[in-house]
């Protein structure tokens, strides 16, 4: 009896400080994390553009981690079905998300398996049902990739349209609130894909610019001294070819992978075939979470260290 009375008054006390009405899920205190997990994807960045243009912080976290150019996102090469991808370690035909004019009111495929929302079960809402007290946060560019998870399990959710912006927002609030996990994404090398091409002068230094906003928040690691707390992973939705993407060329399907930080082995060169859909999984397993049976992508358990 004693017993369930204190349960009973855990549970209580649980509640009065942490339920929100505002929403279906319970909130979550935020805390200062003993691990931090960040991914910066940057929307249409190639292997191939990386090469070309002068990345001074990439080719250093290249040096102090893993990595792989060889990467392959899903198809089509379009940006919805690659995202939806990445967040949620499954392929197309089991996330549903076949174009960028998917929605979760109109969907064609019944997602194999999906969150209250009715989108299929992304890596947000995972650390959400596994690590209830996680403090999680997502700062986006592009539009539309709001739409394909479930924003209610993220302590905080932001849209900037405007890649500087939203990389300094979001290195200020890692500074600031230290989450445990944080998802950036940035749309500007997209834009010069389309508007210069995907062999241009103006895309390259698209890519220099974005290696200077990744920069910024390892600058902000750096001043906090949270390296060794800390692993960051850079990726990209697709490459291009001409002035588009969504064609089955190997300039479009590859991709950079790129992974530094705690357990993470310095200056290495990753041999495993890798998909997007291997990225999830990736950072699930960094906070020992089990992957759900319905994700198809696996850890890329070649980059650590043990």
């Amino acid at each position: 009896m004693k017993k369930s009375i204190l349960t009973i008054i855990s549970c209580f006390l649980f509640f009065q400080c942490s339920n929100d009405l505002s929403s279906p899920y319970k909130a979550y205190p935020k805390k200062t994390a003993k691990q931090h997990v960040i991914v910066i994807g940057i929307d249409g960045m190639s292997p191939l553009g990386i090469e070309r243009a002068h990345t001074p912080v990439m080719d250093s976290l290249r040096k102090m981690g893993a990595h792989t150019y060889t990467a392959r996102a899903v198809l089509p090469t379009k940006s919805s079905p690659n995202w939806m991808s990445m967040i949620t370690g499954a392929t197309v035909e089991q996330h549903g998300v076949t174009s960028n004019k998917w929605q979760p009111d109109s969907q064609t495929i019944t997602p194999e398996c999906s969150n209250a929302k009715g989108t299929f079960l992304s890596i947000f809402t995972l650390l959400r049902q596994q690590k209830p007290a996680a403090h999680l946060a997502c700062f986006y560019d592009w539009k539309g990739f709001g739409r394909l998870f479930d924003n209610r399990v993220l302590n905080t959710v932001k849209r900037y349209d405007n890649a500087a912006r939203n990389m300094r927002k979001a290195a200020k609030y890692f500074q600031k609130e230290r989450p445990d996990f944080l998802f950036i994404h940035l749309d500007h090398v997209d834009h010069a894909l389309h508007f210069w091409g995907f062999n241009s002068n103006a895309y390259a230094k698209a890519i220099e610019k974005a290696d200077a906003m990744i920069g910024q928040m390892v600058k902000v690691l750096q001043q906090k001294n949270l390296w060794s707390k800390t692993t960051i992973l850079i990726s990209a939705d697709h490459g291009g070819k001409g002035r588009n993407h969504g064609g089955n060329s190997l300039q479009e399907i590859q991709i950079p992978l790129i992974l530094a930080g705690q357990n993470i082995r310095s200056d290495y060169a990753i041999q495993d075939s890798v998909h997007i859909y291997d990225i999830a999984p990736t950072i699930a397993h960094i906070f020992d979470v089990p992957l759900p049976n319905c994700w198809t992508g696996n850890p890329v358990l070649e980059a650590f260290e043990n």
